[in-house]
């Protein structure tokens, strides 16, 4: 996945970050259940849907909306998942601001501040919030 993640990366085109989502996607569908790799998989797929925000339609946005949180529920420690919800709510602010939605955007900029502070709270040694408020005050 991490090859495949560079390659989108370096591409950054809406095909390579599809192909992305599809194969975490497989990847967690093989998975059990229980397994603890299902919500690394998981995590994968959202970034692939992240890569591609843009372009998404309405619903698949909402997937975004309704599982990142829990996905840094269930990997707290891990500075990646952390560095890519922050990522994904300062983009979704941006693009609320750009569509003249100020109201919702401050929403989801009042978000970002709440993440970053759980954020540093389960990691204080981390870079994830440093990295994103750095990242904020330079937008």
């Amino acid at each position: 996945m991490e090859s495949m993640r560079d390659r989108a990366e370096l591409y950054n085109g809406d095909m390579a970050w599809r192909e992305f989502s599809t194969s975490a996607q497989q990847m967690e569908n093989a998975l059990p259940l229980n397994d603890p790799a299902r919500s690394l998989a998981k995590f994968w797929k959202l970034l692939g849907l992240n890569g591609r925000y843009t372009s998404l339609p309405p619903d698949e946005r909402e997937i975004l909306d309704k599982d990142f949180p829990e996905i840094v529920k269930l990997l707290p420690n891990d500075e990646r998942a952390w560095i890519a919800y922050l990522d994904y709510l300062l983009l979704k602010a941006d693009m609320l601001e750009r569509g003249n939605q100020r109201v919702l955007s401050k929403e989801t900029m009042r978000q970002f501040d709440a993440a970053v502070v759980e954020c540093k709270r389960l990691n204080p040694q981390g870079v994830a919030a440093p990295l994103a408020i750095a990242q904020r005050l330079i937008q």
